[in-house]
């Protein structure tokens, strides 16, 4: 060792000097906390601040044979503090900090860093040197800083959680846990504008000189993440149900890399970067399928705390409408997991009593309205599959590397797929258990990007951003077939595709067709404007083709219906037609025949979009023209949004659409779902044929777990379509109305009118190639 890197270890363990420069960040404004930030599935616990512009680079003193840098970082308020620095031009660094606890955490810089995170230490100022032995060199910045609005060193976990020292009463138990807690870090890693905790373990593995940690990839899902991650190893109570803290305690920082992220799994292998401390243990893999009942120990840092243990059992298997396979249902017995133990382990005991990892922490359920707590201890922990991930995770793990195949397995190894103006096909096949197939598609512009297998291979498919992160997956697209389809809005860049086996089950070939559509956002909903309530429009958006159905009324109040019935869109943006008026059958004609159907142009309509929630309508209706600036109707929470789909939508759970009977074109309805609310119009005919529409304006869904739902049954009457100042409208209840949703595309509507009741199988109305597939989105808190 040179003297100068032995002198190096001496200053370590002096106290920092005190820095020629700093920089101080104001308080936190109301709202910009962890607390005001949009909820994650990950546990938030700071903010991200940038540096002013402007701020510059550290200067370079020499100290000894070495040279250091030095600045003082101060957020006002912080419980803690980790600086994001920049660097340019550096050899090998050592970064030291130092807290308010007067603890100095140190970490190694290659050559060549360009960025880094640096440790977590408590309180609101951090004190920062950069050690160099190779001469000032380069440049080193503070870009920025997290602030840490939650203590990571606060007592937060519940009272009903276990410390990992406390006995279980059970010896062989206890030593089991003893053992395997030192393969259990508590994490803290910075991805976009938040700091995060979660929890990862050490796990076996064939290749020498590497160590591996598994966590949730919702956790760590982009190498951005990975590289800001740093570790607290050996992080629990000396006593059981108090401090202090382990002198053992040690942090490790300078991040790890990705080796195979797995959001459908939602499972991350990471490789560390550096070797773990001393003392640490590393845990066995066991993919075999768990049973109802069966004994399962948890292992985790709830909230971010010390090491807890808990007890649990298997209480089944669920899959979730979102997810691509099922997952295991814990119910816990003693202690309990919370925010902070994502990511952690589920154990068993193996025949020589140890514990062996079996599955690993997703989420919670939230029966109750929120997750699983120590006053909501009902709920139950929602766990992954190791049985799905260890077969495409086993490759890297072993000595010997994942063998070759068609396409590689992650994006940094993706197949190229160029887009064309007609659909690209691509031959692949999963030719080993577990075998991924990755493509990369580069995107031209904003629009919609389609994918889809064939083959009648069980298939599932991933899209990926460019970072890595899963944006969106499918299962199967349709209920006639096994494969899958996804239909994503996208805009201009990067994207990677993932196909795999559905829950990694076997071998087979598939095709994979990739085609690109320029188009912008999918208007369909319901329309109207608030002051003018009683008559409004329903605009069904399929490709560049508007279908709107105007419901107003006539001269003599009567209600009447108009429809644009192909709007195409034009140069400026707009969709334009034109506009009919109809008459038919009576409505409950039987049979119903659309031969007795007339249509007669009575003008023109044009919409232009001027907004995401916004439109300006423009018609005339013989000769007269009418100018409005209408709005998406909001009755119910949540909010409805439509995307594009190019498939049957027969798994879809929401029914916002155009829909009828095929064989008696000239009639239809339009249903408008938000939250628990079911908004129909329908448009037919009156007894005497005559133009005519209704609405079911309350619809809900009729108890007992179907998919019925129904309400009253309305016709109005209301002032002339052109009326100015709009009056009020006149509502009569007529009859009732049902319908019956036997798949997310088919259906049987029921309704009676004055007395005459109707039956008619339904089905969504399509004429174009992409359609809208809506859905509700609750507002994030």
């Amino acid at each position: 060792m040179s003297a100068s890197r032995m002198a190096l270890l001496v200053v370590a363990l002096l106290p920092l000097a005190a820095a020629a420069a700093s920089h101080r960040w104001s308080p936190l404004a109301e709202g910009e906390g962890s607390r005001g930030s949009l909820q994650s599935p990950r546990l938030q616990v700071g903010v991200v601040r940038a540096a002013p512009k402007g701020l510059p680079a550290l200067a370079w003193e020499a100290e000894g044979d070495a040279w250091v840098s030095r600045f003082d970082a101060v957020s006002e308020g912080a419980l803690g503090v980790r600086a994001r620095l920049a660097l340019d031009g550096t050899g090998p660094l050592e970064l030291r900090v130092r807290g308010a606890d007067g603890v100095v955490e140190t970490m190694t810089l290659p050559a060549g860093t360009t960025q880094a995170w640096g440790p977590w230490t408590s309180g609101g100022t951090q004190v920062l040197e950069a050690w160099s032995e190779s001469g000032p060199r380069g440049t080193v910045r503070v870009s920025g800083i997290a602030h840490f609005d939650r203590s990571l060193d606060a007592k937060a976990a519940g009272p009903c959680t276990l410390d990992a020292v406390c006995t279980t009463g059970t010896p062989a138990l206890d030593a089991a846990i003893a053992e395997r807690k030192k393969s259990m870090g508590r994490m803290t890693f910075v991805e976009g504008g938040g700091a995060f905790v979660c929890t990862g373990q050490l796990v076996e593995s064939g290749p020498a000189g590497e160590d591996f940690f598994l966590t949730a990839n919702h956790c760590i899902g982009t190498q951005e993440a990975a590289s800001s991650l740093a570790v607290r190893w050996f992080y629990e109570n000396a006593t059981c149900g108090a401090g202090p803290v382990i002198p053992a305690s040690v942090q490790t920082s300078g991040g790890m890399d990705v080796v195979f992220a797995e959001p459908n799994a939602d499972m991350t292998l990471l490789r560390m970067r550096s070797a773990p401390p001393a003392g640490v243990t590393y845990t066995r893999l066991d993919s075999r399928k768990l049973a109802a009942g069966e004994f399962v120990v948890s292992l985790s840092h709830p909230t971010g705390d010390v090491a807890k243990w808990a007890l649990a059992s298997i209480e089944g298997e669920i899959r979730f409408s979102d997810w691509p396979q099922t997952a295991w249902l814990t119910r816990f017995s003693r202690g309990i997991i919370e925010g902070g133990s994502s990511g952690s382990g589920l154990y068993t005991q193996a025949a020589d009593g140890s514990l062996v990892l079996r599955s690993i922490l997703s989420a919670t359920t939230l029966r109750n309205g929120s997750g699983l707590s120590c006053t909501n201890t009902g709920e139950f922990g929602v766990y992954n599959r190791l049985d799905v991930f260890l077969p495409e995770a086993a490759g890297y793990l072993s000595a010997s590397g994942p063998p070759a195949d068609d396409h590689g397995n992650r994006p940094s190894e993706a197949t190229l797929v160029t887009l064309g103006a007609s659909p690209v096909t691509v031959p692949g096949r999963i030719d080993t258990v577990g075998d991924v197939d990755v493509f990369r598609v580069i995107v031209p512009s904003k629009g919609v990007l389609v994918v889809r297998s064939s083959g009648g291979t069980d298939t599932v498919g991933l899209l990926l951003n460019r970072d890595g992160a899963g944006l969106e997956h499918n299962d199967d697209a349709e209920t006639r077939s096994v494969d899958f389809g996804l239909t994503s809005s996208v805009t201009a860049g990067t994207y990677y595709l993932a196909v795999s086996r559905w829950e990694s089950g076997g071998t087979g070939p598939y095709e994979l067709q990739v085609e690109f559509q320029a188009i912008g956002d999918n208007f369909t909903d319901l329309w109207w404007i608030p002051s003018e309530s009683g008559w409004g429009m329903n605009i069904n958006q399929q490709s560049n083709i508007v279908f709107a159905t105007l419901f107003t009324y006539a001269a003599d109040g009567s209600p009447q219906w108009l429809v644009l019935s192909e709007g195409r869109l034009q140069a400026d943006g707009s969709f334009s037609g034109t506009l009919y008026r109809t008459a038919g059958p009576a409505f409950g004609a039987n049979p119903w025949s659309p031969a007795g159907v007339t249509l007669a142009a009575v003008g023109t309509m044009r919409i232009a979009f001027t907004g995401a929630d916004n439109a300006t309508l423009d018609y005339t209706l013989d000769g007269i023209a009418v100018a409005k600036n209408i709005e998406r109707q909001r009755f119910a929470s949540p909010a409805t949004t439509c995307k594009w789909s190019v498939f049957d939508r027969s798994y879809a759970f929401n029914y916002q659409d155009l829909w009828w009977k095929p064989t008696e074109s000239g009639w239809g309805i339009n249903f408008t779902q938000q939250g628990t609310v079911l908004f129909a119009t329908l448009f037919n005919y009156d007894e005497q044929g005559r133009n005519a529409w209704y609405a079911m304006t309350n619809g809900a869904r009729v108890s007992g777990g179907t998919d019925r739902w129904s309400g009253a049954l309305y016709r109005l009457t209301g002032p002339r379509f052109d009326a100015m100042p709009w009056t009020a409208v006149t509502p009569r209840e007529v009859g009732t109305m049902s319908v019956d949703f036997t798949a997310g595309n088919q259906g049987t509507l029921s309704y009676t009118i004055n007395g005459t009741s109707v039956t008619k199988s339904i089905e969504r109305q399509a004429f174009a190639p992409l359609r809208p597939e809506c859905e509700s989105v609750s507002a994030r808190e």
